[in-house]
């Protein structure tokens, strides 16, 4: 059959023949590579800023462990767990003297325990103008004992500029 062809029809077969080749070439072979290049680049690429922040930590470890040695003294137990609320208890107690705030009723409720930290809750309920709450509000996000906010109702109050406020914070303790 390839003898009857002309030199030019086998020459066009033979090309034919060769793209044919090179472009199945190109699609089994060449593309997943050259996708597979592009895939380990892109891992590369991430892996090399993950490994820059992890550099950039180490290289930061004094600053980490002075500010970790620093807050440690603020957040360990240095007594019982009852002892432990009623310091968090007399620390409510002194920021809301300080922000003009008229505490109602103030409970503990209850701990949680995850591993080597210890979560203290503790539920208020104050009166306050809206003066007196914010700046008991910045108090406790200042406050030396690293308090935190877990919820904030704010109703009207009895009278008409106050306002009532429910309250649940928790502190962290080792």
């Amino acid at each position: 059959m390839l003898n009857k062809l002309s030199i030019r029809e086998k020459k066009l077969a033979l090309f034919a023949g060769l793209i044919i080749v090179l472009m199945a070439l190109y699609f089994m072979v060449l593309d997943p590579l050259f996708s597979k290049l592009r895939t380990l680049r892109g891992e590369i690429q991430k892996q090399s800023l993950i490994y820059a922040k992890y550099v950039k930590i180490f290289n930061s470890k004094d600053h980490i462990e002075h500010t970790y040695n620093q807050y440690v003294g603020i957040v360990k137990v240095e007594g019982s767990s009852q002892e432990e609320i009623s310091r968090f208890l007399a620390e409510i107690e002194a920021l809301s003297r300080k922000s003009d705030v008229r505490v109602v009723d103030m409970k503990p409720l209850s701990t949680q325990d995850n591993h080597s930290i210890k979560k203290v809750y503790l539920e208020i309920e104050f009166e306050a103008q809206q003066m007196g709450l914010g700046k008991f509000l910045f108090e406790l996000k200042n406050s030396q004992a690293m308090i935190h906010v877990d919820s904030l109702k704010v109703n009207a109050g009895a009278r008409s500029e106050g306002l009532k406020c429910h309250l649940v914070l928790s502190r962290i303790v080792v």
